[in-house]
């Protein structure tokens, strides 16, 4: 429901703006979001992950393209090319470079560290697929007895991930329609939630959007 709020800065869905680019990609990553919590009563932490890295991809290019120097990448989607995640996360450097509190930490090699994991599902990678083996039955996992057991494992990080990511880009989005009334809407439901730490790191992140 969020994301509604920033229906009435769209007014044609397929009007090649950084709005309207904005608008798809959360709306895009919200629904991923939604299939997440689905999947995750059947076990199905293989396509879980790929969900979640399709969620990075979305919230790469919001990122991307409210924050760079011009629209040329944006014009460059609209016309359907594909902007790699590698592009987002040059950018994400560039942009937190400029940030004082976050200069020396190693933003982009995180991010791509965690990319390239999840990608080993995306690709049917051996690694990744090694996962999908029951350990029990030597077989593939047809009763998703290892399905549950990593989504029980791992989907709190990824729900938190996922969740704390899809509000960085609201925030971003509400800031730069300056809507700052939502933007601290969304800092008392991170207080709420118990996420006064991601709260602190994501202000430095938008310091120079409130400036």
């Amino acid at each position: 429901m969020l994301a509604l709020h920033i229906k009435p800065f769209v007014p044609d869905i397929t009007e090649k703006s950084r709005t309207a680019a904005a608008y798809l990609l959360i709306n895009s990553a919200i629904s991923k979001l939604s299939a997440i919590f689905e999947l995750q009563k059947g076990g199905f932490h293989h396509e879980i992950i790929e969900l979640d890295r399709s969620i990075d991809e979305a919230l790469g290019l919001i990122s991307l393209f409210l924050t760079a120097d011009n629209d040329k990448k944006l014009m460059k989607w609209f016309d359907g090319s594909i902007i790699t995640n590698g592009e987002s996360r040059e950018q994400e450097k560039k942009y937190f470079g400029k940030i004082e509190e976050m200069k020396s930490l190693p933003v982009k090699e995180l991010s791509s560290y965690l990319y390239t994991a999840k990608s080993s599902f995306s690709h049917s990678s051996y690694t990744g697929l090694l996962e999908s083996v029951d350990p029990y039955n030597h077989d593939y996992d047809y009763g998703r007895y290892s399905g549950f057991h990593r989504v029980a494992e791992s989907l709190r990080n990824i729900q938190h991930g996922s969740i704390i990511g899809i509000l960085t880009s609201m925030r971003f989005i509400y800031l730069h329609l300056k809507l700052s009334h939502l933007d601290d809407q969304i800092t008392s439901t991170m207080k709420d939630l118990g996420y006064r730490e991601d709260l602190d790191e994501m202000n430095n992140i938008l310091g120079e959007f409130r400036e």
